[in-house]
């Protein structure tokens, strides 16, 4: 069974999509179109004795992986039939490229936060770069996957660590400085043919921004983990996850990546080491 699941993301800005349904998976496991398919098989009495035989076994099955998934405890509200709960896979934060040069000052703790009816730093702008003013949802979430842009996860390191080499370079002072002329810089390099690093601030080979993209993607999978709600209550499920950023042509070309658990690759597999959405596969399935 993959580790994963991969959903199609057309936007590359920061939001917030609250309408947005799914079944909890860290609590049970859903037994859908199975029992849908095998009833309407069924015509005779027969039949229908045997189907129903087959979905009370597939029910027990579902019910016996829920109880011992990961050893943890059977939360309080499970329940073998489907739940609708409300949550978002695609959240930006500071650590996304495009949502950093528009402004976006949070982190990855400060969506959880966010998602579970906390207030977080918003807008307006203090003179000093800080977010001065507060927002609130208004209703808390169940469920929540950040997603940052894998691409350009190294050069946000680079560029805003004071200590880094790199941190004083022309690239570096203009993708802080935000605004069209930084969406453009890293734009240009995802949609060239085929999307290629930065050398100036890469490094030969990259070397630099993949070893520097370690830290911010380490710093998601820790708010992710330390959000879910383990407890038997399962109150807000948090999910491991990432944005895959293309755009041959132009043309956005991206995949949510949303992991069942923290078992993940070392870093994300971005454009640049999988231009092809086999290769992506083919990485991610080796995780």
């Amino acid at each position: 069974m993959n580790n994963y699941v991969i959903s199609g993301a057309g936007r590359s800005a920061f939001h917030y999509e609250p309408q947005q349904m799914l079944f909890r998976a860290t609590a049970y496991t859903v037994v859908f179109a199975s029992a849908i398919l095998l009833a309407a098989c069924s015509k005779d009495d027969g039949n229908s004795k045997a189907a129903n035989s087959k979905l009370e076994q597939a029910a027990n099955a579902a019910h016996q992986q829920a109880t011992s998934m990961a050893g943890k405890p059977r939360c309080r509200d499970y329940t073998p039939t489907k739940q609708a709960y409300f949550g978002d896979l695609h959240v930006h934060t500071s650590f996304s490229f495009d949502a950093h040069a528009y402004g976006v000052k949070t982190t990855p703790e400060d969506a959880y936060r966010f998602a579970r009816g906390e207030a977080i730093p918003f807008l307006p702008l203090a003179e000093d770069g800080t977010m001065a003013g507060s927002i609130k949802i208004d209703r808390p979430l169940d469920f929540v996957a950040v997603t940052d842009h894998a691409e350009f996860l190294g050069e946000y390191q680079l560029c805003t660590d004071k200590d880094s080499a790199s941190y004083n370079s022309d690239y570096c002072n203009t993708y802080r400085k935000g605004g069209v002329e930084a969406i453009m810089l890293t734009g240009t390099a995802l949609a060239t043919q085929p999307s290629t690093r930065l050398t100036p601030v890469c490094g030969e080979g990259a070397r630099d921004c993949l070893a520097a993209s370690v830290i911010p993607w380490q710093a998601i999978i820790a708010a992710a983990e330390n959000a879910n709600d383990d407890s038997p209550a399962c109150e807000f499920t948090s999910f491991v996850g990432y944005e895959y950023s293309g755009a041959p042509g132009s043309s956005n070309y991206h995949r949510n990546v949303i992991f069942r658990n923290a078992n993940v690759p070392e870093m994300p597999v971005s454009i640049f080491e999988a231009p092809r959405d086999y290769d992506l596969w083919l990485a991610l399935n080796k995780t």
